[in-house]
């Protein structure tokens, strides 16, 4: 995934399992899995894994920084605009969105969704995410992001593009 600053994080996933790598710290990595959350790096020749799941139930930290805020948004529309375009080789439709965003603002951004396979396990990937981080830290994202993700089952479609937030 790239951010709109131009960072980029890697996410892998298979069925319920995730991985998203720690830009800037080569072979460090979180993990996101049993309903909690790992982070493994290596520092100095040795692995560290700990627990990050507890630290942030402990702490009230919001792991799924990672992700735009705004995919936590109460939708208010999502149309398709009959444009298309291709995002890392894969075809899909832009939609415009409205919502409002955590400040009560109303927004529109556009999306591009697709039903291709791997955006369908990117959409899952990312909303499993935020489901755990949430629930460890008590959080209302499950909440307001169930809007978005609702949207997205309807039309059986995942992300391959969030306005310039994320690629």
């Amino acid at each position: 995934m790239n951010s709109k600053e131009g960072g980029a994080t890697v996410f892998e996933y298979r069925d319920q399992l995730l991985r998203v790598n720690i830009p800037d710290q080569e072979n460090s990595y979180v993990v996101f899995r049993d309903g909690s959350i790992y982070t493994v790096i290596q520092q100095e020749g040795s692995t560290i894994v700990m627990d990050a799941g507890s630290a942030m139930k402990s702490m009230g930290v919001n792991a799924a920084s990672a992700v735009p805020s705004d995919i936590n948004a109460e939708v208010v529309s999502l149309e398709k605009t009959g444009r298309t375009e291709k995002v890392a080789g894969i075809n899909g439709d832009v939609y415009e969105l409205k919502f409002v965003d955590d400040n009560g603002q109303d927004r529109t951004e556009e999306l591009v969704l697709s039903d291709d396979s791997r955006a369908l396990e990117f959409r899952d990937a990312l909303f499993q995410m935020l489901e755990i981080a949430a629930t460890l830290t008590s959080s209302v994202a499950p909440t307001n992001a169930q809007s978005m993700q609702d949207q997205l089952k309807g039309l059986d479609a995942g992300m391959l593009r969030f306005g310039s937030e994320f690629t």
